[in-house]
Protein backbone atom coordinates (compact mmCIF):
# COMPACT_ATOMS: atom_id res chain seq x y z
CA UNK A 1 0.00 0.00 0.00
CA UNK A 2 1.68 3.24 -0.59
CA UNK A 3 2.03 5.55 1.58
CA UNK A 4 1.82 9.79 0.74
CA UNK A 5 3.07 12.87 2.67
CA UNK A 6 -0.11 14.71 4.59
CA UNK A 7 -0.56 17.48 6.29
CA UNK A 8 0.62 17.70 10.31
CA UNK A 9 -2.95 18.70 10.63
CA UNK A 10 -4.51 16.01 8.78
CA UNK A 11 -2.11 13.35 10.68
CA UNK A 12 -2.99 14.96 13.65
CA UNK A 13 -6.45 14.58 13.56
CA UNK A 14 -6.54 10.89 12.46
CA UNK A 15 -4.78 10.06 15.91
CA UNK A 16 -7.39 12.08 17.68
CA UNK A 17 -9.88 10.23 16.45
CA UNK A 18 -8.15 6.82 17.43
CA UNK A 19 -8.22 7.41 20.79
CA UNK A 20 -5.10 9.73 21.26
CA UNK A 21 -4.91 12.73 22.84
CA UNK A 22 -2.74 16.24 22.43
CA UNK A 23 -0.17 16.42 25.05
CA UNK A 24 1.47 19.02 23.73
CA UNK A 25 0.98 21.73 21.00
CA UNK A 26 3.88 23.98 21.16
CA UNK A 27 7.37 23.85 19.81
CA UNK A 28 8.34 22.20 16.73
CA UNK A 29 6.07 19.09 17.04
CA UNK A 30 2.81 17.80 18.07
CA UNK A 31 3.15 15.33 21.06
CA UNK A 32 0.43 12.57 21.04
CA UNK A 33 -0.17 10.12 24.35
CA UNK A 34 -2.44 7.37 24.49
CA UNK A 35 -3.20 5.49 27.65
CA UNK A 36 -2.99 2.10 25.58
CA UNK A 37 -0.14 2.73 24.08
CA UNK A 38 3.74 3.40 25.86
CA UNK A 39 5.06 5.39 22.66
CA UNK A 40 4.16 8.97 22.31
CA UNK A 41 3.93 10.21 18.94
CA UNK A 42 5.74 12.93 17.86
CA UNK A 43 4.50 15.26 14.37
CA UNK A 44 6.51 17.62 12.89
CA UNK A 45 5.48 21.02 12.36
CA UNK A 46 6.69 21.25 8.30
CA UNK A 47 4.10 21.69 6.14
CA UNK A 48 3.91 17.81 5.41
CA UNK A 49 4.86 14.63 7.74
CA UNK A 50 6.74 12.46 5.15
CA UNK A 51 5.34 8.99 4.34
CA UNK A 52 8.43 7.39 6.28
CA UNK A 53 7.78 9.16 9.07
CA UNK A 54 4.31 8.40 8.94
CA UNK A 55 5.00 4.59 8.39
CA UNK A 56 6.64 4.53 11.26
CA UNK A 57 4.54 6.51 13.55
CA UNK A 58 1.81 4.05 12.56
CA UNK A 59 4.03 0.97 13.37
CA UNK A 60 4.90 2.56 16.75
CA UNK A 61 0.79 3.70 17.69
CA UNK A 62 -0.18 -0.12 16.35
CA UNK A 63 -1.87 1.23 13.31
CA UNK A 64 -2.34 -0.32 10.19
CA UNK A 65 -2.25 1.59 7.02
CA UNK A 66 -6.09 0.00 6.12
CA UNK A 67 -7.13 1.24 9.54
CA UNK A 68 -5.79 4.84 8.81
CA UNK A 69 -7.02 5.17 5.56
CA UNK A 70 -10.06 5.02 7.31
CA UNK A 71 -9.72 7.63 9.66
CA UNK A 72 -8.97 10.04 7.08
CA UNK A 73 -12.09 8.66 5.71
CA UNK A 74 -14.04 9.56 8.34
CA UNK A 75 -13.14 13.45 8.21
CA UNK A 76 -14.65 13.62 5.34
Amino acid sequence: VFIFSLRKEETADSYVRRGRHIRSDDGAHIILKSDKCPYNISIPRHKEVAPFLLRKQLKLAGISIKEFEKLLKKKK
